[in-house]
């Protein structure tokens, strides 16, 4: 394996993890928000617009950005921490 230690393998396999985990939580936030929030949200437009205007309900807009920044970070990570491992180490 050249110079990787098991310590440097397990980290990057974790943060690989943690990246893949938050990207399919992502994507499932997608389809909730599509499929359930939305067309509740459009049923009766006037008086469910209250939903994101009125500060007690959800923020849309608050709630993606920290969503993309949590993934765009931890993304990152696992780049850093797999950058040593080449396609032969890998076995694939």
């Amino acid at each position: 394996m050249g110079g990787l230690t098991a310590n440097y393998l397990t980290r990057a396999e974790i943060w690989l993890c943690i990246t893949t985990l938050i990207y399919f939580l992502m994507n499932g936030a997608q389809i909730f928000e599509t499929l359930v929030f939305v067309p509740k949200w459009t049923e009766s437009a006037p008086e469910n617009f209250k939903l994101l205007l009125d500060g007690k309900g959800a923020s849309l807009k608050v709630f993606w950005i920290i969503f993309h920044s949590l993934h765009e970070i931890a993304f990152i990570l696992a780049i850093i921490f797999c950058c040593k491992l080449t396609l032969s180490e890998t076995g694939f």
